[in-house]
């Protein structure tokens, strides 16, 4: 590592150069004037020396005549690096001083450093372009440094004669442009007004005298927060109070009382010759219509980021459905066949009956989810109410910490409903959940009534849907946080949430399902209980249908192929149709199945394949089935699919289109009906 010495009274100078030579592995010394330096490289000698020439205590030129008389230095290559010596004369009384090199500023880094490596390098070769030492006379040095600095000195007085014309030029013009500036302010198209640094006004020019409806002798003197807000103090957030403690111009965006409406408001100071404040320019841009226009916009990108989130959940919903019901019809397909094995009233026979049970609930949200997503109608049937109450309970139960009570006070006579009972079912499970989540930290009591009402047209006033009748009230309320009053009318807005966690569909959810069963959702809350109250509107009871005697499903002897890409689902079904008496040939292997068939196009009686499967889907297996065998029957498995629809698929010569996930005795039926309908 090279060290250099650099010399220069200007701080600036010497941080550039030191951050430069320290980029290229220099060890880099500084000092401000020629002692310094003499005293630092005599304690460290260095490779080289870059000096600047006008310095005070002792300047460059003086600092290179010792240098090089120094029996320790004068090996020492010297740099003069400077931009007030620059023209020929001062370059030849430099190298006459023994300088090994003159470089003018300014210079481009590449090409000062590549002079700079060059001296050291050719200072290690032994090679100098270093002139002897043609003054070493004191006095003959003396005279010919001060016709230097004399002409130097000559120059810069011309330059100061120069500058000071050049001021006053400047400062006419200065006061041309005031005057001009004062008519200028005039002719503002948007109110200005000229301020004292004590709020006071001392111009305003004929857009603010027009937007007042005053003259300016009116004005004049005044304090402005008196004139625009009718105040006797100024606002908190006045732009002259900022300005005046940082001196920076100031805008912000604020209402104006006299002159009615949004204003974008600027002040800038006009500073005296010492800097201070005289005088404060204050104009007002009316946005009154911009802002109306901007809180249109921001209503529209909401209602466009409301869409696109609802579309993006469909989109998801759809994705996730072809994974989520494989899962399902493994579970419900094998818990079906568990139960066929065990005896009925065994604890193990008890517990499978209900992991089927909440697969058949999650099968039902499912179809909730996708039904909510496209938004379509949904299948409303007279539906008694405290069955599903009790149900989602008993759910609900299992699942809630110890620390929250459940309570229910259902007493409602001639409960039925026009209802989708699976949507009446998230209504209660969101509403209950969303209770228990509100007493998880603490505890508390969760209360579920249902009782039926008598509603007079006075109170279906409320909304404009509502008839007078009868009503089912359904309650649920919990002695959870509560909800803050700033809230309660936003939160059944779609993606309204006060949670960490979720989307803030929950409640809208609800809103939306209690509207469309014709029905109202009001919400209470005291900061320490919440109460929802829904009210649905009863229909004339109707007999509770008997349970049918369970039949055993339909069995047969036929050959079936079926092809399965998930193992798990694959074997499920296999095991079911095997043991219902018919022939199954199983793979996961779509390819590999339409091989078999090919072979023995006649050995089957039955296709029965999956629709998403990788390399060749269900409705391709049908299609090279269907063209070998056109009375064959096919019959397609899917649990969601974008591809191809129900009716498409039958359009296309399937004969039934099974939803996952489904259950093994409605699969029998499925199967022993197309089959019969061969013959």
């Amino acid at each position: 590592m090279k060290n250099i010495l650099i010399v220069d009274d200007n701080q600036q100078n010497l941080y550039m150069l030191e951050v430069l030579l320290k980029s290229k592995n220099f060890a880099v010394m500084t000092a401000v004037n020629g002692e310094q330096a003499l005293e630092r490289a005599r304690r460290t000698l260095p490779d080289v020396i870059v000096a600047d020439i006008l310095m005070p205590v002792m300047d460059g030129f003086t600092l290179c005549r010792v240098w090089k008389q120094d029996a320790g230095l004068k090996t020492v290559p010297f740099v003069f690096y400077t931009a007030t010596y620059i023209d020929a004369k001062d370059e030849e009384f430099a190298l006459s001083l023994g300088a090994d090199r003159f470089i003018r500023k300014p210079v481009q880094p590449a090409l000062f450093l590549q002079q700079i490596l060059q001296v050291v390098e050719d200072a290690q070769k032994g090679v100098t372009t270093a002139q002897p030492l043609l003054i070493k006379d004191e006095k003959e040095s003396y005279k010919l440094y001060s016709e230097r600095l004399i002409q130097k000195l000559e120059k810069k007085m011309l330059d100061l004669e120069e500058e000071v014309k050049a001021r006053q030029k400047i400062e006419l013009e200065l006061r041309r442009a005031r005057k001009e500036w004062e008519e200028i302010f005039q002719f503002i198209g948007n109110p200005a007004f000229l301020l004292s640094p004590d709020y006071k006004v001392i111009h305003a020019n004929a857009a603010a005298l027009q937007a007042l409806g005053s003259d300016e002798d009116a004005l004049i003197g005044r304090h402005c927060y008196e004139i625009f807000h009718m105040s006797d103090h100024p606002k908190p957030d006045c732009p002259i109070h900022r300005l005046l403690q940082t001196g920076r111009v100031q805008t912000i965006e604020t209402q104006i009382e006299a002159l009615g409406g949004t204003f974008l408001l600027t002040c800038a100071p006009l500073l005296d010759q010492d800097g201070k404040i005289a005088k404060i320019i204050h104009t007002a841009v009316d946005i009154t219509q911009q802002k109306e226009a901007e809180a249109r916009r921001r209503e529209l990108e909401t209602q466009l980021l409301h869409s696109q989130k609802l579309e993006a959940l469909g989109t998801l919903a759809g994705g996730i459905a072809h994974d989520f019901n494989n899962i399902l019809s493994s579970i419900l397909g094998y818990s079906e066949l568990a139960l066929g094995d065990l005896d009925a009233g065994t604890e193990v026979h008890d517990n499978i009956r209900d992991v089927h049970t909440a697969g058949l609930r999650a099968k039902d949200l499912v179809k909730q989810i996708l039904a909510f997503t496209r938004q379509s109608e949904s299948n409303k049937i007279p539906t008694q109410i405290s069955l599903i109450v009790k149900e989602a309970l008993k759910l609900l139960r299992s699942s809630l910490p110890a620390t929250i009570e459940v309570d229910h006070d259902i007493v409602a006579k001639d409960d039925f409903i026009m209802a989708d009972p699976t949507r009446i079912h998230q209504v209660l499970m969101n509403l209950c959940t969303n209770a228990a989540q509100a007493m998880e930290d603490r505890g508390g009591k969760l209360n579920v009534a249902l009782h039926s009402v008598q509603l007079d047209a006075r109170q279906v006033a409320i909304d404009p849907d509502l008839t007078a009748g009868k009503y089912l009230q359904l309650i649920v309320s919990d002695t959870g946080s509560g909800i803050a009053a700033e809230n309660l009318d936003k939160i059944f807005d779609p993606f309204f949430t006060t949670k960490a966690q979720g989307v803030g569909l929950g409640l809208s959810v609800v809103h939306g399902i209690v509207r469309e069963h014709k029905g109202y959702i009001t919400v209470k809350s005291n900061g320490g209980e919440t109460t929802f109250t829904l009210y649905l509107p009863i229909i004339e009871s109707l007999a509770v249908p008997e349970a049918q005697n369970h039949q055993k499903p339909p069995h047969g002897d036929e050959s079936i192929l079926l092809i399965e890409d998930e193992p798990a689902l694959m074997n499920m079904a296999s095991q079911a149709l095997k043991r219902l008496g018919y022939r199954v040939t199983a793979t996961t292997d779509a390819l590999e199945a339409l091989a078999w068939f090919k072979a023995r196009p006649h050995h089957f009686d039955l296709v029965m394949s999956d629709m998403t499967m990788p390399k060749v889907t269900g409705d391709e297996v049908a299609a090279q089935v269907l063209q070998i065998r056109p009375e064959l029957p096919v019959i397609i498995c899917t649990g969601f699919s974008k591809k191809a629809t129900p009716s498409e698929l039958k359009a296309q010569g399937v004969r039934q289109v099974i939803m996952k996930p489904y259950q093994i005795d409605d699969m029998a039926v499925v199967v022993r009906e197309i089959l019969d309908a061969k013959h």
